[in-house]
């Protein structure tokens, strides 16, 4: 079985790139007020999430490291309802991004408003509080316990009712996977229908649009491509998070079926280091795929270090 300090290894700068990375976006989104429309501003809070995520992470690197358990019970009780108290915070939110993306493109385009509202910052609050509940009655109402594996290094659930845990567990997998990515999966298609049909309309009003100096036709349909761009960005970002989550669900799976091994928890292991390596590279897709977020990034950082070193440089 893989040793709690080759884990601790991987794990701790995993964790230590993703708090940085996190942090850089969330700090980036609200110092630059172009970045302070209702897109970003979900994406500030899926960074939120990923980086309370890693902050969980890191105590956990530790303790691999250690292989004895250091924070006390009620930390370890407390990892188990957060942990998944993010994961329906992460899911909540990329429906809440496809949805910005959908009535954008398909609901009402040419006349979206990524305005940030009091009404719009209260359903993101909601999520988050639908979130916490959530977690704390899927493990409460199923009789779960919460006790520390010295085999996985982990605080883990145990079942005392199997039966009603079954049930609980059909039910939140519906309520938090699949309902979820059903909508996302039937909002992205109708989108992609609706982008493929636009874009054959635009390319033949180009011509018009410049003959007769159709300024605020031109400007919507800027406007149009850019929800479009966007949309492609979510995708790109639920795509993203299905890659790195999808072995966890089945090896969590196949553990419930094939019961524990050493080859078991090696691969329980990896699949969880892969969740956590899509909870860091998501700065990284935000990067290459958002021109906007590179400019205000490179304002934001590179022009103040050239000022410094510029400034540093005496004159000959």
């Amino acid at each position: 079985m893989i040793s709690g300090s080759v884990r601790g290894s991987v794990a701790l700068p995993l964790a230590i790139v993703g708090l940085l990375g996190n942090l850089f976006v969330i700090l980036v989104i609200g110092v630059k007020r172009k970045l302070h429309t209702m897109h970003f501003f979900l994406l500030a809070n899926l960074s939120l999430s990923d980086f309370l995520f890693h902050v969980i992470l890191f105590f956990n690197a530790i303790n691999f490291i250690s292989v004895n358990w250091l924070f006390g019970t009620p930390w370890c009780q407390g990892t188990s309802y957060l942990l998944r108290c993010f994961l329906v915070t992460t899911l909540l939110l990329l429906c809440a991004v496809t949805w910005e993306c959908h009535t954008a493109v398909v609901r009402t385009p040419y006349q979206f408003s990524s305005e940030i509202t009091v009404k719009k910052v209260a359903v993101v609050l909601i999520l988050w509080v639908a979130s916490f509940l959530f977690a704390v009655l899927s493990i409460n109402l199923a009789g779960r316990s919460i006790t520390y594996n010295d085999k996985t290094l982990e605080c883990e659930l145990n079942s005392k009712s199997p039966d009603k845990s079954k049930a609980v567990l059909l039910i939140s997998t519906t309520l938090v996977i699949i309902i979820p990515f059903g909508l996302i999966g039937k909002q992205q298609y109708q989108i992609r229908r609706v982008v493929k049909q636009q874009i054959t309309q635009i390319i033949q009003q180009q011509r018009c649009i410049q003959a007769n100096n159709l300024e605020g036709q031109h400007v919507h349909q800027q406007e149009f491509m850019k929800n479009v761009k966007e949309s492609k960005d979510a995708f790109v970002i639920v795509v993203s998070f299905l890659v790195s989550y999808l072995p966890m669900f089945v090896m969590a799976g196949l553990r419930a079926r094939l019961g524990e091994s050493d080859a078991m928890y090696n691969a329980l292991f990896l699949a969880n280091l892969l969740v956590q390596a899509g909870a860091t590279w998501n700065p990284v897709i935000y990067c290459f795929r958002k021109r906007q977020f590179r400019r205000q990034c490179y304002q934001l950082v590179c022009k103040k270090i050239f000022e410094v070193g510029s400034s540093q440089v005496s004159p000959q």
